[in-house]
């Protein structure tokens, strides 16, 4: 197992989980840094989970050089991953049914 499965099987294991519905239902997504993972070649990882939680047990990994590209890169990907969502959502007529709660609030 690599360094980038370690870290990212130990978050699906430590923190909380969202489903889509859940992950839809939130009023601010965003990608919360957890990890930067060297590369030896080519460009180095960098995790993150959403508000602090992994979707269904994974994180974002993405590659880059530096860390605003990373951070750009993550923030689109979530933006994108939340777009196909909705548009899954409003073809298939289902309707996000989870309670949103500001990140934190029991």
């Amino acid at each position: 197992m690599n360094e980038i499965s370690r870290v990212c099987q130990g978050l699906s294991v430590s923190r909380p989980s969202l489903d889509h519905q859940q992950l839809l239902a939130l009023i601010d997504p965003s990608p919360e840094f957890e990890a930067h993972i060297p590369a030896e070649t080519g460009k180095d990882a960098w995790i993150y989970t959403v508000n602090g939680k992994t979707l269904e047990g994974e994180c974002i990994v993405v590659r880059a050089t530096w860390p605003w590209q990373a951070e750009t890169l993550a923030q689109e990907g979530l933006a994108d991953t939340i777009a196909a969502l909705r548009k899954l959502d409003q073809a298939t007529g289902l309707s996000v049914s989870a309670e949103a709660k500001p990140y934190g609030a029991h």
